[in-house]
């Protein structure tokens, strides 16, 4: 990681709060003389136990990093409304949380007190509710010709489709299988989905086809031309569904649009996930730590592997570890600064 921070511009398209937050963290930063750094979590195996919920030692410890400076970012395979909950329940003491999303086929900005329940009157008027709205960025849509070719894909194996627009997924339901699937995707995401007889095919900002067996899927997929050439297959976390993004969206494009977008360097950020859609993430960043759960191909990747699981607070401990290490600055470690400049 780099030893100051470095002034990269933040992008003219940022909201002038989150601009006037960057800057006072940088300023922040280099009167302290530690090194800039940012954390990004994906959710589910990561920071969130096998309940599904973030433990309240999670909690806490990316309190104390955002307190003394750290940059704490969600980056996630999860829609919108599946993390506007989560976003909520983290409560971080920082100005904005900003989120890569639908495996980076856009960004969040949330504001602090984010309120989820106002999130459902974006159709109208929005409820006036504390907090403010989140704002949405970056996004990258497949394009319609490929949606309706992975859709007719679908119908022809008998799989189930999701298709992502806006805040809704859309689902068409034509079995007792079909029906199990989305019951257990709402127990992992605590979404609802949209009955449909046609599905939409604009504005798709990814589709996830319902399997027990993805790697057969995945397979299958990359037989066919005219799926690849202009769709990213990535085999789903937990392993139930496989999930298709237009051709150059990942987490880790995500993670590098929303750095350049905060004027942030991607070798200032420690990065942990535990599916194969964290390859990509975990390599770009400049510490890429996957977890003791995770899969081998992503531990094999990454730099550092963590101790512990998703289910023994594997995130918060190695983040002090890394505190402990000074790669993370810590409250001994800002008033040692302090006391020696």
């Amino acid at each position: 990681p780099s030893s100051s921070p470095k002034q990269a511009p933040v992008a003219d398209d940022a909201c002038p709060l989150a601009r006037s937050m960057v800057v006072l963290w940088l300023a922040m930063l280099a009167s302290s003389g530690l090194a800039m750094k940012m954390v990004a979590l994906d959710l589910d195996g990561t920071l969130l136990n096998g309940a599904h919920q973030v433990s309240a030692s999670s909690r806490s410890k990316l309190a104390e990093l955002a307190e003394l400076g750290v940059l704490i970012v969600v980056a996630s395979g999860r829609s919108g409304p599946a993390m506007y909950p989560l976003i909520e329940a983290l409560a971080l003491p920082q100005l904005q949380t900003f989120a890569v999303a639908y495996n980076g086929a856009c960004c969040f900005e949330f504001p602090r007190g984010f309120n989820h329940k106002q999130q459902q009157h974006e159709g109208g008027a929005a409820l006036p509710l504390p907090g403010g709205k989140k704002k949405i960025f970056g996004e990258s849509f497949l394009a319609e010709t490929t949606a309706k070719t992975i859709l007719r894909f679908a119908e022809a194996r008998g799989l189930l489709a999701q298709v992502y627009v806006g805040n809704d997924i859309f689902v068409n339901c034509k079995s007792d299988d079909h029906r199990q699937f989305t019951r257990r995707y709402a127990e992992l995401t605590g979404c609802d989905h949209r009955q449909t007889d046609e599905y939409p095919t604009n504005a798709v900002l990814k589709l996830l086809l319902m399997t027990d067996d993805p790697d057969a899927v995945v397979a299958d997929l990359k037989r066919h031309d005219d799926i690849t050439q202009s769709a990213h297959v990535v085999r789903g976390s937990p392993p139930f569904f496989v999930e298709l993004l237009r051709r150059d969206v990942c987490k880790g494009n995500g993670l590098r649009s929303l750095c350049h977008k905060l004027g942030v360097d991607l070798d200032d950020v420690i990065a942990f996930g535990d599916g194969e859609n964290d390859l990509e993430f975990l390599q770009l960043a400049g510490l890429g730590v996957a977890m003791r759960n995770g899969r081998d191909v992503v531990k094999e990747a990454a730099d550092r592997v963590t101790d512990e699981d998703n289910d023994h607070d594997g995130v918060a401990r190695f983040l002090t570890k890394l505190q402990a290490e000074g790669i993370l600055p810590s409250l001994e470690s800002v008033v040692s600064v302090k006391k020696h400049p």
